[in-house]
Order: C-alpha cells, then sequence, then structure tokens
C-alpha cells in the first residue's frame, strides 16, 4: 500500500510517498503517482523477488536504485548477551538530556551515507538534519520507543535507540551511534550487547538490526553477538517530480489542427493513417485521428528555445511519458516545472500536458542554457 510520507515531505519540501510491496503493480503505481502529484515515491521491494525488480524498467519515470537494506534476527530466548567490555553506563533520554543527543548525532553521522544520498532531488544538509529528528522521536516520546545515551568514565560516548512491540514479543535495534574518540574500543558491540540484554531480560523474544548491504563492520558484529541474515530488500526512487518547481512559471494553451498534423507528416514522413483517418484510428480505439507524439514535443521546443530558457538554449536529454492521446483541434493546458537550475548550465524542465486537470503526457527535459 502506496502512503503519504509527511516527515519526509515536511524535511524535503517535496511530496514523498512511501510503499513495501511484494508485487509491483505498474499500473497501480503510476496511477497513484498522477493522482497524488508524487515528488518521490520511495519503493521496497524484498531482494529475491527479481521479476518484480525488472518491471521497474517499464515504469517510465526516472527510477533509481538506491541501496539495499539488510535485516539480522536473533532468538533472544537462545543466546546469552556477552558483558560489556568497556566501563560504560546508560543513562535514558527524556527531555532533560535530548540536548545532548540533538549534539551528537550530526557528528556521529556526518560521512554516514543511507538511500537518501543516493538521490540529486534530495539537500545532504536535509538528510543530516533528518537523523537527529529520527533519533530524537526516540526520546520518551512514545510507549514503543527508548533511546539511551551511552557514557565511559562520565564522558559521552554515544547512544542508541531501540523500538518494541509487547504483542509480539519483538524489538529492534533502530540507530546506534558511537562518537569518533571512541571507535575501535568494542563500544559499538556495548550497544548490542546491552540491548540484547535490556530486552530479553524484560522476556523479548527476539530482536533485529537493520543496515545497508555495504556498512560490512556492523554486520560482522551481529554475526558474532548472535544474529543472522534473515532478509533484504531493494530500495527505488521513483522521481516523478510532479508537484514541486523551482520557480513559478505560467501555464500555456496549446492546440494543433488537423493542417499541423498534416504538415508534420509529410516534413517528417510519418503518414500512419491513426493521424491522417478518422475511421482506422477508431479500430485503434481511438475517438478520432491523433497528433503525432512528435509534434506535440515541437511546442515544448519551441518554448525552450525561443521564451524559457530561451534564445541559445541547447537540447541534452527529452523523455516524454504519454497516458493519453493528443487530438488535433483539442485545447490543452501546458504546466512548466523547473526542477534544476546548476550554476554550468544545466537546466531540467517538466512540461505537463493537461486536459480537463488529467494527465495527458509529462515531458522531462535537460538542456545547457
Amino acid at each position: 500500500m502506496i502512503e503519504y510520507s509527511e516527515i519526509e515531505s515536511q524535511r524535503f519540501k517535496k511530496n514523498i510517498h512511501r510503499a513495501s510491496l511484494d508485487r509491483v503493480d505498474l499500473k497501480g503505481i503510476k496511477k497513484d503517482i498522477l493522482e497524488n502529484e508524487t515528488d518521490v515515491l520511495i519503493l521496497r521491494i524484498p531482494s529475491g523477488s527479481i521479476e518484480e525488480h525488472h518491471k521497474l524498467n517499464n515504469m517510465g519515470f526516472d527510477v533509481l536504485h538506491a541501496d539495499t537494506l539488510v535485516y539480522y534476527e536473533t532468538d533472544l530466548r537462545k543466546i546469552e548477551p556477552g558483558k560489556t567490555r568497556n566501563d560504560i553506563s546508560f543513562q535514558e533520554v527524556g527531555a532533560d538530556n535530548l540536548d545532548i543527543l540533538e549534539k551528537i548525532v550530526p557528528i556521529i553521522f556526518k560521512d554516514y551515507s543511507n538511500h537518501y544520498f543516493s538521490n540529486p532531488l534530495f539537500d545532504p544538509d536535509d538528510i543530516r538534519d533528518g537523523y537527529v529528528e529520527w533519533a530524537s522521536s526516540y526520546a520518551g516520546v512514545d510507549s514503543n520507543r527508548i533511546a539511551w545515551i551511552a557514557y565511559i568514565e562520565s564522558e559521552v560516548a554515544g547512544f542508541l535507540t531501540c523500538s518494541y512491540d509487547e504483542k509480539d514479543s519483538e524489538s529492534e535495534g533502530v540507530l546506534y551511534g558511537v562518537l569518533p574518540g571512541f571507535a575501535g574500543r568494542g563500544v559499538y558491540s556495548d550497544f548490542i550487547r546491552f540491548s540484547e540484554r535490556y530486552f530479553k531480560d524484560k522476556g523479548y523474544s527476539k530482536m533485529r538490526v537493520s543496515t545497508q548491504i555495504q556498512n560490512y563492520a556492523v554486520q560482522k558484529v551481529w554475526g558474532r553477538e548472535g544474529f543472522f541474515l534473515k532478509e533484504s530488500y531493494e530500495t527505488y526512487h521513483v522521481n516523478a517530480c510532479l508537484s514541486y518547481s523551482l520557480e513559478h512559471l505560467p501555464t500555456r494553451k496549446v492546440s494543433f489542427s488537423k493542417e499541423d498534423v498534416e504538415k508534420f507528416g509529410h516534413l517528417s514522413g510519418d503518414l500512419n493513417p491513426l493521424h491522417f483517418n478518422d475511421d482506422f484510428a477508431r479500430k485503434y480505439g481511438f475517438d478520432s485521428s491523433i497528433c503525432h507524439g512528435m509534434l506535440t514535443n515541437t511546442y515544448f521546443s519551441k518554448i525552450l528555445g525561443t521564451e524559457y530558457p530561451g534564445n541559445g538554449t541547447l537540447y541534452l536529454d527529452e523523455h516524454s511519458i504519454f497516458f493519453k492521446p493528443v487530438y488535433p483541434d483539442v485545447e490543452y493546458e501546458v504546466e512548466t516545472s523547473l526542477l534544476e537550475k546548476r550554476d554550468n548550465g544545466l537546466t531540467k524542465i517538466l512540461f505537463k500536458v493537461k486536459k480537463d486537470n488529467q494527465v495527458i503526457l509529462l515531458s522531462y527535459n535537460a538542456l545547457i542554457s
């Protein structure tokens, strides 16, 4: 089920949705993206369902493979957590020491990468701020979340956050972080052992942890502490960019006459009767003859080359997704969104062709201006 992500949408100032799917329904996903004017859809799919992953090649939208997420699990009833190696203590996080947590999280995760960093639409500073927000959400504000700050010889060494489900007797180590000055001293292992012991003593039967596949060091620790690889998921970002623009750009009206279609057909050599014969087009399910897809794109070329960005603009790339046909002698609205504008002149623009508020065509354009 695809759901709106309020936290991520507010953080990145984009319309972001999320879904974990066992099966990829392309038609349903596209419908949801269009109806919700989604900017980024974050999809997680089990790694083993290879045939489902291949379907994303036919998405039409820009799809990024953002990461591989692995989950490890242990049966707390069958293990005996080891003793901590350091003289370490743990203080539960609440309102009185939340400021300490907020201070150390950016230091610990300064160079850490996750799936957000794979997407150029996300600002790295916003991603790092997200870690603070994420960790802070575990600080004594929810009955199924908990966070601790770790101390070694009265110095802050790091933090850990966990969640738990009393009904299913399951717990999860969500986020562990060790300050650089304490790295290499077995502190991370102490965090794992402490959280295992904490939930085992409370009668929980299972505990799980997760990370990106490239974080080999922590996975070695988990293996030593009784965890085993349980499952993995591939994370994809579908960048549709349907609801935001860096600048407010005008909406235009466009229509193509049958004479335009005829001229383009002879100019291009595409004399397919779908574009000239109403009866022939109806046999294929259309209301009448339809415009050439490339004819519509010539209108975008006119805007880009003479209006915005204007004279001197050079095309680098264009990608169009047609959802419905464009008919001659019908007026359509063309919405323009500026998706990216770099100092080196690289500009990305999206054209949305609509009729009665329904998306007919999306055209993604990369330019040098």
